[in-house]
């Protein structure tokens, strides 16, 4: 019998290892398929490890796996388990907070963004996330009426995203199946790889000759160029004005970029930025721009209008946050060092799919400034160099609780396309259209005397309460309904204010000039002297009486030699009163700035009698 119990206690033995090992075997599957970006894969393992035993790492992993394929409904799930545990990553409020707030749980949202914002003081995210939902109702209703948003017939099953406009079409990433590609997918989402396609837009047909703007027939989508597609994604192009470059995103692995297997701490996957040039009807052999690198990734680029600087999306170390906006200068054919846009776009988040409209507004998508949930569209603008604007947030319909990004265009800025993995969509991310309600109006301050553009003027409107600052060509540009009339006031330190009512249908061209005075400067300086010596007095109180209604008069003291000074208005008339410990009181009338059309020093000498 004791043997009989040894050898069943060692069977038991052997059943509870193998179960043992086989967990562990799991647990490495999944993680190494997280670590390769196999979320799918990983979701799959980390179950199958949490029927045999609960374990936390397998929870966090299952959680963070759903967020990152933004299927925020199972990534809540998982979170609403996690954040119970104890001496977990502070991260995982955030990004708990983040799944409610996309989950349209707002309030919820705003008690996990506390608890993170007081957990981490020093990001940022925690407290501007948390004022979002403060600011719901504004960015819902303030641009409501402004856009026309439509999701377009193309779009396929799987992502869609990044239109850019390119000769009569749309050029613009997707997942879906081509002929050449059908059997490959990708680990991350078990999805076809990203390609480059192409669609054709025309606006008028023999069915529909009297299309309205902004509205087109769209072709059947095909591949950009097999020029430009390699064995893994490309996506986010950019073409130059000419449309004889392009510039866009490549997924690259270890291998490719020349990492060797011994060189194992670097990363397998990384986004890096190509170039390619037009030869006849074909593209030539894209190349890595030289500020790739290996440790980060380089995606979703942009040009200047001039074609002159790139901008781009980056997690170069050194940065804010996840990804931020970089730019580089082009001069020829070499390109200087990337320059980090700085903390008033970037966060502790991530900023990327920069893109620049006609008249310089620099936009781009945010998950770490103020907004709706998820990445929200937001704009910015060069006001002096390397000073950007605070963004703005474009609001509903452009922005919902989801995911909106990759904004462009068309060169009148009348409407354009966005990408948007909203409710009510065909696939994941999908394209969509939109027509602007209104008009832009751009707003130059200009020196009234000089005739030169006058920089960072805040310029307000009371149509829609917008004020903006205006750039190193005096301007700002604002979007106004059709046949509105509004006030623009605008208003800087050295200037006099002025406020000036315009209607939309009697704007040239809808721009407006507004031209300002600049303040003239006046000063009254002199020396109190005693009378009998001729010495200049020190200590002596001096005070300032004008006729233009102030109601207590200016005062100050004589300084060692004797001297004072004022800054006095324009169009008024002062007398200085000046006395002293036993001298007599002295006042002097007829200092007038009235009639003077030139900034002016008055300049006068007072004496004092001793008693």
């Amino acid at each position: 019998m004791r043997i009989l119990r040894l050898l069943l206690f060692f069977f038991l033995f052997l059943g509870f290892a193998n179960v043992a090992y086989s967990q562990g075997v799991l647990m490495r599957i999944a993680d190494r398929q997280m670590q390769n970006l196999n979320y799918q894969a990983a979701i799959e393992s980390y179950k199958k490890v949490l029927e045999k035993k609960d374990i936390r790492d397998a929870k966090i992993n299952i959680a963070e796996a759903y967020r990152k394929l933004s299927d925020t409904h199972n990534a809540e799930q998982w979170y609403t388990q996690v954040v119970q545990m104890s001496n977990i990553k502070i991260e995982n409020y955030l990004y708990y907070a983040q799944m409610l707030q996309r989950n349209g749980k707002c309030e919820q949202a705003k008690k996990w963004f506390k608890r993170y914002a007081e957990a981490a003081p020093d990001d940022t995210r925690g407290q501007y996330l948390a004022r979002s939902c403060d600011y719901v109702e504004e960015l819902m209703t303030k641009s409501a009426n402004r856009y026309d948003v439509k999701r377009l017939w193309f779009n396929s099953e799987n992502d869609d995203f990044s239109p850019t406009y390119y000769r009569d079409g749309l050029v613009f990433a997707s997942e879906r199946n081509t002929e050449k590609y059908v059997k490959r997918s990708s680990s991350w989402s078990d999805k076809p790889f990203l390609k480059l396609f192409f669609i054709q837009m025309l606006s008028s047909s023999v069915e529909n000759p009297n299309l309205p703007a902004c509205e087109f027939i769209y072709s059947q989508p095909k591949l950009l160029s097999e020029d430009l597609s390699s064995r893994f994604h490309e996506a986010s192009a950019v073409f130059s004005a000419d449309e004889k470059e392009v510039f866009f995103t490549r997924s690259t692995t270890g291998n490719e970029l020349g990492v060797t297997k011994s060189r194992a701490t670097l990363p397998v996957h990384r986004l890096q930025l190509y170039h390619s040039e037009k030869v006849g009807e074909s593209w030539s052999n894209p190349q890595r721009l030289p500020f790739n690198g290996l440790a980060y990734s380089c995606a979703h680029p942009t040009l200047s209008k001039d074609g002159r600087f790139l901008f781009f999306a980056a997690d170069i170390p050194g940065g804010y946050g996840g990804m931020d906006i970089y730019m580089v200068e082009r001069i020829g054919k070499r390109w200087g060092q990337p320059t980090n846009l700085g903390n008033q776009i970037n966060t502790e988040g991530n900023e990327v799919f920069p893109s620049m409209d006609n008249s310089g507004r620099l936009f781009f998508s945010s998950d770490g400034q103020i907004g709706l949930g998820g990445l929200d569209i937001y704009f910015t603008e060069e006001i002096e160099p390397d000073i950007w604007s605070a963004p703005e947030n474009l609001g509903f319909p452009l922005n919902t609780i989801a995911d909106d990004f990759g904004i462009t265009f068309n060169i009148e800025g009348s409407c354009g396309y966005f990408s948007s993995n909203r409710a009510g969509g065909t696939g994941g991310d999908d394209i969509y259209t939109f027509t602007k309600q209104s008009a832009s109006v751009k707003v130059q301050i200009v020196n009234a005397e000089t005739q030169k553009p006058i920089n960072g003027v805040t310029v307000e409107e009371d149509c829609n309460d917008d004020a903006f600052i205006t750039n190193a060509n005096g301007i700002v540009v604002f979007d106004l309904a059709p046949s509105s009339c509004c006030t623009f006031k605008a208003e800087i330190e050295g200037f006099y204010p002025i406020g000036i009512q315009k209607c939309l249908e009697n704007l040239e061209a809808n721009s407006i000039l507004i031209e300002m005075k600049p303040r003239l400067n006046f000063g009254i300086t002199g020396v109190i002297f005693d009378q009998r010596t001729g010495l200049p007095l020190s200590g002596a109180k001096v005070e300032l009486l004008t006729d233009c209604g102030d109601p207590t008069p200016y005062a100050t003291q004589t300084t060692a030699n004797g001297r004072f000074d004022f800054p006095i208005r324009s169009n008024c008339c002062y007398s200085i009163r000046a006395t002293h410990n036993n001298y007599r009181v002295s006042t002097q009338e007829g200092h007038c700035t009235r009639g003077l059309n030139k900034s002016k020093n008055l300049k006068t000498k007072v004496y004092l009698q001793r008693k």
